[in-house]
């Protein structure tokens, strides 16, 4: 009681209150305008057509458009400016401005190295997904790196003396993040970029698994192909909505020949994808569409380097303490699956 009492007693609350409170006087007017006055209707209508065209052509992710294509069919004109309102990808003017000084003292950093051509030469493969990282995200592709994974403690990293040292493969660090800063879902494509280049194995680890259509479809016709494509989430959710989203995934997947592991000891939070030996990505994205599409990222895509035999076999030692979930399994409730859609619908938005 007393922490409810603390939030609506916050200034934040009071705000967003009376902004509400503002915005519903506004809309008030309107209706009775609308409803009361011709020529108010017949506006409302060519704004409300007018918003719908710009939605449907609106350069985006397609998922995106289904939450507010509904939102437009049952409230019509008034759908209309809830979307104008709520709708606007544009970050703060503090944010851009601390993206852009970050963006100048990494400049320097920033310029590519002879090791792009060398991984040229040696895999041609390899060279695309390193020259697409170059280009979308702007790093660079570092030869020669040492790696270290550490599957669970991060500490000893702390302890290494940052020098100059010898390795075997390649590194390139990147970030991901939000429209219209990036310009790319740099993640994703990072991660399409493995999945449909995958030709032996690839191994997922992620704690959430609610991704678009395009990253499903492209899970599914790799492990059609006869990839051998396993993925590991936790069976034991911190959030019990995603945990059921993530489930009503299952299914068409394992359809497909994608085989799923739940880990039992509890949750997992780890976010790994490697791929035949040569491939793997480390780092913070996530499958869903907040770290896909709204939220600021970072990995490290790695070819031929040391510690992708150790992210596999760490991938492995997991996988034996997890229970792999069969077709029968991953069948759903009626109620479960209905609120499962319905949740996935908005998801985009949220």
């Amino acid at each position: 009681m007393e922490r409810f009492l603390k939030i609506i007693r916050s200034r934040y609350f009071l705000a967003a209150f009376a902004i509400l409170l503002e915005f519903g006087q506004l809309l008030a007017v309107f209706i009775l305008l609308y409803e009361y006055f011709l020529p108010i209707a017949i506006m409302g209508w060519i704004f409300h057509f007018g918003v719908l065209l710009y939605l449907i052509n609106r350069d985006e992710i397609p998922e995106f458009k289904l939450p507010w294509l509904m939102i437009l069919f049952l409230l019509p004109v008034i759908g209309a400016f809830v979307f104008m309102l709520l709708s606007s990808t544009e970050t703060s003017k503090k944010t851009t401005e601390r993206y852009e000084r970050a963006c100048l003292e990494l400049k320097p950093y920033r310029r590519q190295t002879a090791a792009i051509d060398t991984l040229q030469e040696q895999d041609p493969e390899a060279y695309a997904q390193a020259n697409y990282l170059y280009h979308a995200a702007a790093m660079p592709c570092y030869g020669n790196s040492k790696t270290t994974y550490y599957p669970l403690d991060f500490t000893p990293y702390l302890e290494v003396p940052m020098e100059p040292v010898d390795g075997q493969g390649y590194v390139i660090p990147f970030g991901d993040g939000p429209e219209p800063l990036y310009q790319d879902t740099i993640g994703k494509n990072v991660y399409l970029n493995m999945i449909h280049g995958a030709k032996d194995y690839l191994y997922i680890t992620t704690p959430y698994l609610i991704c678009d259509h395009e990253l499903l479809s492209a899970l599914r016709m790799t492990a059609k192909k006869g990839v051998d494509v396993r993925l590991i989430t936790p069976h034991v959710p911190d959030k019990k909505t995603v945990f059921l989203m993530t489930r009503s995934n299952y299914r068409v997947l394992i359809q497909d020949g994608v085989k799923i592991y739940e880990y039992t000891p509890g949750f997992i939070h780890a976010k790994s994808f490697v791929c035949d030996d040569r491939f793997a990505v480390c780092g913070t994205i996530n499958l869903d569409y907040r770290s896909l599409v709204h939220h600021f990222e970072c990995g490290a895509w790695m070819y031929g380097t040391s510690c992708i035999a150790d992210m596999k076999a760490d991938f492995l030692a997991t996988e034996a303490q997890s229970q792999i979930i069969t077709l029968e399994q991953s069948k759903m409730r009626g109620w479960q699956r209905l609120l499962a859609e319905l949740m996935k619908v908005f998801s985009p938005l949220l």
